[in-house]
């Protein structure tokens, strides 16, 4: 990429080269990872709703935290069911 020094540059180079660099300052993170990585984050995949974004969570280790206490809870033991059986007999209810 070259670099130009804006004042040897024609007006209506400099007026696109300013409406270029305001289209990708203006775009949100959310907006380049869908253009990028197709992800769209803004939207739930479950119902098709918007979806609001609560935290960023950049630290390297708070990330590691985070999906390892996932990964233990995923892998915890879930509780047994018990088979669905009928109420015990009750006299009172059990008449004609």
């Amino acid at each position: 990429m070259r670099f130009f020094c804006r004042r040897l540059l024609p007006l209506s180079a400099l007026l696109l080269f300013n409406m270029i660099a305001q289209r990708y300052a203006a775009m949100s993170w959310a907006q380049r990872l869908k253009r990028v990585f197709k992800i769209d984050i803004e939207t739930c995949e479950q119902c098709g709703g918007a979806v609001k974004v609560i935290a960023c969570i950049e630290e390297p280790e708070v990330v590691k935290r985070i999906l390892d206490h996932l990964q233990n809870r995923s892998e915890s033991p879930q509780p047994a069911s018990h088979p669905v059986r009928a109420p015990p007999p009750h006299p009172e209810l059990d008449r004609p």
